[in-house]
């Protein structure tokens, strides 16, 4: 039996390895803790960077490349007051141009929401994001939860 699970994964691993392609294409990544300066990438798959944009605060989640060749990003808003989350807590979103200036700045987030990770850029240029939404104990109760300890932060879609 052990001599036919060890044939099946050589097995697996050698089909991976051999059909797995790497696709013609760009890598975009943003490197960031979430607080203070973070850069922008693009390279291509031979790792040649071939633009880089600089930002003044933490970028979050995944940034997005439009033909126009400039990109949209989500900041760590610096002046938050949402509460103590331990995720990426986003809220500003900015479209840079190629050459790194700011084309627009727009800031979504309140006492009341706040998006985090990840968002959406789609076909019109409107933004989809995620984000928490915070309801008191109180309003949580009324929405029928129960064993809840103090507020609650559900998810929405905006």
């Amino acid at each position: 039996m052990r001599r036919f699970i060890f044939i099946l994964f050589l097995y697996i691993l050698f089909t991976c390895c051999v059909y797995s392609n790497v696709y013609n294409g760009l890598i975009l990544y943003s490197y960031s803790q979430g607080v203070g300066s973070s850069n922008t990438y693009l390279m291509n798959n031979n790792y040649l960077y071939i633009n880089t944009w600089d930002h003044l605060g933490g970028v979050i989640g995944i940034p997005h490349l439009n033909t126009d060749r400039s990109i949209i990003v989500q900041s760590r808003s610096q002046d938050h007051s949402f509460g103590n989350s331990h995720g990426p807590v986003g809220g500003v979103f900015e479209k840079l141009d190629w050459a790194g200036n700011i084309l627009w700045n727009y800031s979504f987030y309140s006492d009341l929401f706040h998006p985090h990770h990840d968002f959406e850029v789609l076909p019109n240029g409107n933004i989809l994001a995620l984000a928490w939404e915070k309801k008191s104990l109180q309003e949580a109760q009324n929405y029928g939860r129960i064993n809840i300890i103090n507020e609650m932060w559900p998810l929405m879609i905006v």
